[in-house]
């Protein structure tokens, strides 16, 4: 007969604790620790500890955490609980939050290179609902790099919690470092992979565009990819085109006089601005290519604001409008700018 194949697991050097009185088993590492510190902050575990249930969900809140045990599970190496969907290290950074001392965790959060650490505590404790201490975690990680970028290789993982956990100052920081690096052209197609995976569609828009400007044996081998670089390249183009005789709508001011011939002179400065971006007439630093939809509009906008503050001479008949209705025409052209920008990603589409 063939001998049944028993599973090896390896005790915590640190939190496989003789007192402790509930195992726990994460990955394949057995952790030793005591009940009271997982129910702390009204954690899921409260639950998890106090209702009987056998191979089921534990339920708490919004959440659903899967757990495997039965009412003799805890009590030996044999019958561990077992906490799947998460790893040995977020549990572990989890149990050291719990179990440090005070001093301990103000010196670590004062170190960069714990950042892997406070990444983990704010995954597991999001997930188990440690309120307080992924509140904690997530201010920390802020704290590390509101003055300073990250390095490119934690971008992924920072952006992953900050969406997860839906912080927004974490996420303005992860997403401003992004924008810079697309802007610089670095590292696009592993940008777009995870904007991808984190639902982040502004940003692919971007990355996306930002691709069209590389050479072609620059773009990503995916076919998936390739397909949406080639139809947004080809609707972009056909938006650009359009461009000069699609204006902003504006509303006009209360005093302007005449609507028609008011509207009829936002127009005519329209059209004369872009077809001078579309012909290069704005000389080579302005120069865009024939796709950036979003390069056009900010562009325009530079120069309707030149001409609103009498920078540069005036375009078709601008100066015939009244200054209301001409600053009602840069706001509109500066909402669009942005509604370009943030629906970029509608351009590539799959088919």
């Amino acid at each position: 007969m063939e001998e049944s194949l028993v599973p090896i697991y390896i005790r915590d050097l640190e939190y496989y604790i003789d007192d402790g009185n509930v195992i726990l088993l994460v990955e394949a590492t057995l952790f030793k620790v005591h009940r009271s510190m997982l129910m702390k902050d009204e954690s899921v575990f409260c639950g998890m500890f106090s209702l009987p249930s056998e191979n089921n969900f534990e339920s708490s809140g919004a959440s659903t955490i899967p757990v495997e045990r039965s009412s003799m599970d805890g009590q030996s190496d044999e019958s561990p609980i077992r906490l799947p969907e998460i790893t040995a290290s977020q549990f572990r950074a989890l149990l050291w939050s719990l179990y440090a001392l005070p001093a301990d965790l103000v010196a670590t959060a004062e170190t960069q290179p714990q950042e892997h650490r406070f990444i983990d505590l704010a995954t597991i404790s999001h997930k188990y609902q440690f309120i307080t201490m992924e509140k904690w975690a997530l201010n920390t990680l802020v704290a590390l790099y509101i003055h300073q970028g990250c390095a490119y290789d934690m971008l992924d993982r920072l952006t992953a919690v900050a969406v997860m956990c839906d912080y927004k100052p974490l996420l303005d920081i992860v997403l401003g470092q992004w924008r810079r690096s697309i802007g610089e052209g670095f590292g696009l197609l592993n940008a777009a992979e995870v904007f991808q995976r984190h639902g982040l569609h502004d940003l692919l828009g971007l990355t996306y565009l930002a691709l069209l400007r590389k050479k072609r044996h620059e773009w990503p081998a995916d076919n998936k990819h390739v397909i949406r670089l080639l139809n947004g390249y080809y609707n972009l183009v056909q938006e650009c085109s359009s461009l000069p005789n699609t204006p902003p709508h504006f509303e006009h001011a209360t005093t302007c006089t005449s609507a028609p011939r008011c509207g009829e002179n936002w127009r005519k400065t329209w059209k004369r601005v872009i077809i001078e971006i579309h012909t290069g007439k704005l000389g080579k630093a302005a120069q865009v290519y024939r796709f950036d939809l979003p390069g056009q509009f900010s562009l325009a906008l530079s120069v309707f604001q030149a001409i609103v503050d009498d920078s540069i001479p005036e375009h078709g008949g601008l100066d015939k409008m009244v200054k209301e209705c001409r600053l009602n025409a840069l706001d509109a052209t500066r909402t669009k700018a942005k509604d370009v920008q943030g629906n970029l990603i509608t351009y590539f589409s799959d088919l």
